[in-house]
């Protein structure tokens, strides 16, 4: 049994990833983009990994404005989260199998930048933290609060664990603990490792951005994400009957979407590389 098999569900999972978490990294830059318009920030600029502004121009801030601008956007990606899971209850692996798994990438990616900007919150100075300082909150009880948000990960990962697993079309990747961590393996972990590695590089490459920058914020979230995937490994190897649907949608290649989506990521990213 080999662990790593290049498949066409594999190709497919990791598109459906890749457009899933650009998507949403780039709402997370579109709220702080509209909250820094919203509270008149001069010079604030649209990048593809970041939201551009100098802060020392900035003479008129508050407790609502700092809020606006650093909690909001983490805030709207939990609503975002809510939203598509709101969406995915109304889809089935039956029948859209590619939309049902679209949304629930797209639900651990939104939960990743909630939970990653609690859990560095005591360490880095950016987001919840920047509203914990104004409101003069001890890095003691932030740290505190970090530590209560790593431990929502095993839940959220124990509330989608079942859902991944209605992936797959024959019950041959379920019989055993290893057919399904082997299964697992090719059709969460590769995927996940594949797209980390290019949204790494679409990011660190971006101007204005390096790679400390990349580990003090995006790393940290795909850290989160890393976690989530490892419990739902852990809570998919004792179950002994999960029911799925043949459909075999992610074993065919949809050369077209797979056309359409590759091109469309790429000249978003030129066009935000180059504003």
């Amino acid at each position: 049994m080999r662990l790593f098999v290049l498949n066409n569900r594999l190709i497919n999972v990791s598109i459906i990833f890749l457009i899933s978490y650009m998507i949403v990294h780039l709402l997370y830059l579109f709220f702080t983009y509209f909250c820094a318009i919203l509270i008149d920030l001069p010079e604030t600029t649209f990048y593809f990994a970041y939201i551009d502004y100098d802060v020392s121009l900035y003479k008129s801030w508050s407790r609502l404005r700092v809020v606006l601008l650093f909690g909001v956007p983490t805030f709207m990606m939990l609503v975002l989260a809510l939203g598509f899971w709101v969406m995915m209850k109304k889809f089935s692996f039956k029948d859209s199998s590619k939309v049902k798994l679209f949304l629930l990438w797209s639900i651990l990616s939104s939960l990743s930048f909630v939970i990653a900007d609690f859990v560095s919150a005591p360490f880095y100075r950016h987001g919840v933290s920047v509203v914990a300082d104004w409101y003069y909150i001890k890095k003691e009880t932030m740290f505190i609060i970090s530590l209560l948000f790593w431990a929502i990960i095993p839940f959220i990962s124990w509330s989608f664990s079942k859902t991944f697993m209605k992936i797959a079309y024959s019950r041959r990747f379920l019989l055993t603990k290893w057919t399904r961590i082997s299964f697992l393996a090719n059709t969460i972990l590769l995927p996940y490792l594949l797209v980390s590695v290019i949204m790494a590089a679409l990011l660190i490459f971006s101007p204005g951005y390096n790679f400390e920058y990349y580990l003090s914020i995006d790393f940290i979230r795909v850290f989160v994400l890393l976690s989530m995937v490892g419990f739902i490994f852990l809570f998919n190897f004792h179950k002994r009957y999960i029911a799925i649907n043949r459909n075999r949608e992610f074993e065919h290649l949809n050369y077209s979407f797979i056309f359409v989506s590759l091109l469309s990521m790429s000249v978003i990213y030129l066009v935000l590389f180059i504003t």
